[in-house]
């Protein structure tokens, strides 16, 4: 068999690939579509402007949440500090409490990770989206203390 016949036969999909299945849209550059967007994983496919609405609120709660979790772990790192200098615990006491809130701390990582993730999609629909829920997370959940530890900066 020659090289070209060869060539032919061979198939050229792509593993996993169903034939007529739409394939996640991703952009390196700012963009404002919606058709096959893909958030985070090939499971949150959007393929309706009904679904991208959806999607933006979904996008919202998360970003919300994330204000939130940071004022949680905020008041466990103040709970944290006034227990090491009271001096009325023990050392293993202050290692537990430690280890959790080193745990709460790298929720926190991942959570922000994750929302940096979100808009680096480069989709102006899901960086509003993050965008204002971070505004109304701040809004509802920021204290002075929260405030310094903003998802601007890492």
């Amino acid at each position: 068999m020659s090289h070209n016949m060869a060539h032919n036969l061979m198939d050229h999909s792509m593993p996993d690939m169903k034939h007529g299945e739409e394939m996640c849209e991703m952009s390196m550059t700012l963009n404002a579509g919606y058709k096959n967007l893909c958030i985070l994983t090939s499971h949150w496919r959007i393929a309706s402007k009904y679904q991208m609405v959806l999607s933006m609120v979904a996008i919202a709660l998360i970003s919300m949440g994330y204000e939130l979790f940071k004022r949680w772990g905020s008041t466990f790192e103040k709970r944290y500090n006034t227990m090491a200098s009271s001096g009325n615990c023990t050392a293993r006491e202050l290692r537990s409490f430690k280890l959790r809130n080193s745990v709460v701390y790298g929720v926190t990582v991942f959570y922000s990770f994750t929302i940096m993730l979100l808009f680096m999609t480069f989709n102006i629909w899901v960086m509003l989206a993050v965008t204002l829920g971070a505004g109304l997370g701040h809004f509802f959940f920021a204290t002075q203390s929260t405030w310094s530890n903003s998802l601007a900066c890492h």
